[in-house]
């Protein structure tokens, strides 16, 4: 079933609480972990997110739910804590989201608070990706970073088997 209005309100009081903690304890950045089908994934992607209220529908909408995350981050710890926000560029499933689909969503989410993205693939329904094995070969999410550098000058991190090698072709 879809959260309700005031269960959201609820998450995002623990979001506060969270980032006010963690700056508190002297962390240099807070990572949210919208990706791979958790919730936050799950209100981006029309596949999962079928609401009809302000959380469903347009990319807009559908990026409601981070962005009040991201509001709640900088209520908790401050407009400076630098935030990373982790995002599956392209789920690899029927009716998941593309990297077409994630380039807009990078362009709203960076334009309202995130400071870096931290870019990946697959979801749990196409798992080969979401914990990559070595037979994936080095540097196997590679791919989403042209997507990702097309749609934000913050920072872009990648994960996905990197060896030094692959590493500093992607840093070059």
């Amino acid at each position: 079933r879809p959260l309700t209005i005031e269960e959201i309100k609820e998450i995002m009081k623990s979001w506060q609480l969270a980032a006010e903690i963690a700056a508190n304890a002297g962390y240099d950045a807070i990572e949210v972990h919208g990706h791979v089908g958790y919730i936050i994934d799950q209100f981006l992607t029309p596949l999962w997110n079928k609401r009809e209220d302000e959380y469903g529908g347009s990319d807009e909408n559908r990026a409601r739910f981070a962005l009040e995350i991201l509001q709640a981050i900088k209520r908790g710890a401050g407009n400076d804590m630098p935030v990373i926000y982790r995002i599956s560029m392209d789920h690899r499933i029927p009716g998941g989201r593309t990297l077409e689909d994630s380039k807009r969503l990078i362009k709203i989410l960076g334009e309202n608070g995130v400071d870096a993205f931290d870019v990946d693939c697959g979801c749990y329904e196409h798992p080969d990706f979401v914990y990559p094995t070595f037979y994936r070969g080095d540097a196997c999410m590679e791919y989403v970073c042209d997507t990702a550098r097309e749609a934000t000058d913050k920072p872009i991190l990648n994960s996905g088997n990197h060896t030094p090698q692959t590493a500093k072709h992607l840093i070059d």
